[in-house]
């Protein structure tokens, strides 16, 4: 044994269930840059070059087709767009 303790996560871990879907999303997307073993940032040491993992949000390039769905899939469930004060309910 290496001596190394990964954390283990539950499925009743209270952080869980007081995250959003969003929070969880980045906590994911961070965990892949930062994983000490086989993360991103530690591919880019090997190769010799200088990454970090982001912070507060990510960028996605979404490719379609015309009238393929993009905007209603990055608009599905946007808690943003729910009030009646919105522009996209005018």
């Amino acid at each position: 044994m290496s001596g190394k303790v990964k954390p283990r996560s539950s499925a009743n871990a209270a952080d869980t269930a007081t995250q959003s879907l969003n929070e969880r999303i980045l906590k994911e997307c961070h965990q892949l840059y930062i994983d000490p073993e086989n993360g991103l940032v530690k591919i880019a040491e090997s190769l010799g070059l200088s990454l970090l993992a982001p912070r507060k949000k990510i960028t996605v390039l979404l490719i379609g087709n015309h009238s393929a769905g993009k905007s209603s899939f990055i608009n599905w469930d946007l808690p943003c767009c729910d009030g009646p004060d919105h522009p996209a309910n005018y």
